[in-house]
Order: structure tokens, then sequence, then C-alpha cells
């Protein structure tokens, strides 16, 4: 079965190198089959080169030129595997495009079962001294519900919407609940170690979500080592995307 993923740019006319235009999560594995390209003025000037990268990462297949004179491209017979969880974004890297710029992608053999699955996503830190602090992001979706946590040593690990959030709430102590009825952007946090255990089923399940502009799939963690020895912390997030 084949499924178009239509996302589009609506802003100021883009000219010259300009990354993250436009950003894709793939929520099921499949093939990209098609990639299409549509702007309402025609490219005048230069020819518009684009690109896209997977995970940070150039895909050449998905490289597409928009002519001088054209307002649309499209490039099938692809082949390109893509996993869930992975993130496609479209790069301008060379001319002028009109605003705006509509990006769809059809991918073909996806495991629809008319819901996406959960999946475990899990970071790691540097090794880190007894109640030292590491900070990062995670990609958990830009709407999410959070079912499990779990750590490989005793740790407190907080998830935020924006780092401004993150930032903020830095210097609060462990047994200080935040302000109530504020928009604090504490998406989650849970102290884990032998009285609890180290894995952590949230039930009911905690819905997060991204709050930047432009929203993107990072969600913002803090976590402490509190195993009393120096040493990395891993945290896996068993979550689910609920918005692409």
């Amino acid at each position: 079965m084949k499924l178009p993923i239509t996302k589009i740019y609506d802003g100021a006319n883009l000219a010259g190198a300009t990354p993250n235009v436009i950003y894709i999560p793939v929520i099921y594995g499949g093939s990209v089959r098609e990639m299409i390209l549509k702007t309402d003025e025609a490219v005048a000037g230069a020819n518009a080169l684009f690109t896209v990268t997977k995970n940070g990462v150039n895909v050449p297949a998905l490289s597409a030129v928009m002519l001088v004179g054209s307002k649309i491209v499209i490039i099938s017979g692809l082949t390109t595997l893509v996993a869930q969880n992975d993130e496609l974004v479209l790069h301008l890297s060379s001319g002028n495009v009109s605003s705006p710029l509509s990006w769809t992608l059809e991918i073909e053999d996806y495991e629809l079962r008319g819901l996406p699955s959960r999946a475990d996503t899990t970071v790691t830190t540097a090794a880190l001294a007894d109640l030292a602090v590491e900070t990062g992001t995670v990609a958990l979706g830009r709407s999410f519900n959070l079912l499990k946590v779990a750590v490989t040593r005793d740790a407190w690990v907080r998830l935020y919407s924006t780092s401004a959030a993150r930032l903020a709430d830095a210097g609060r102590a462990d047994d200080t609940d935040i302000a109530a009825g504020t928009e604090h952007g504490l998406i989650a946090e849970f102290i884990l170690d032998a009285a609890t255990g180290l894995n952590w089923d949230c039930s009911p399940t905690l819905i997060g979500a991204n709050a930047d502009s432009p929203v993107s799939s990072n969600i913002y963690y803090s976590i402490q080592n509190r195993s009393g020895a120096t040493g990395t912390v891993g945290a896996t997030f068993t979550h689910l995307i609920t918005e692409v």
C-alpha cells in the first residue's frame, strides 16, 4: 500500500542555502517511491537545488532540481528505505523559490495497522560523577504519549518541552514540586532508585509535546546520576508518536 505525506512551508520566499525548510518524521517503516516539490510561482534567476537528509545524513537519491520557469519537480522510481522514527529534512542548497512550498513523499509497504506502534528510544550520558547532570535532546516526537521509562542506574530524569523551560527549572531541588498552574514546560520527571526500581510504567500514560517554534521532534532532557559512583546513565523511553 502507498501512503502520500505532504508538508507545506509557508513563510518568506526562500533564497540561497536554506537548511531545515521542511521536516517529516517517519511513523511507519517503508520505501520512498516518489517525491514531489511544488511552488506557486515559477523559479526565476537560477535553478533551485534541493537536498534531503535522513537523520542528519544526506540522501543523494532524494536530491531534486526545480528548473527556471518551472513550478514543480517529480522524482519517481525511488527505492529509499526509511524506518520508524527516522527524520527526513528538506533543504534548499541554492537558487530562489517562492512561498508556499509543498513537499510530498509517497511511501510504500508501510505496516499499516490503522495506528502507529510504540517504540523505544534510548539516551546514554557521558560518564557522570555522582550528582552530576547532563542535558540534551531526545527525539520522542512533536507530540507523544510516554508509556515507560527505564534507567541503568539510580537517576533523576526530567523531560521538558523547550530548552528555556529546562534552564528555568535547573536550580529546583528534587524535594520541591514545580509551581502548579503555571506554564512551566516540565513534561515529566522520575527519581528512580532501589526503592522505586529502575523501571517505571507510566500508568496512566503521560502526554508530551515540543513547544518550539517551528515545532520539532526534540524533547529536552536533564539526567542526574544519583548512584553514588561515577558512570554513564542509560535512559530508555517507551513512547507512541501522536503527531506527524
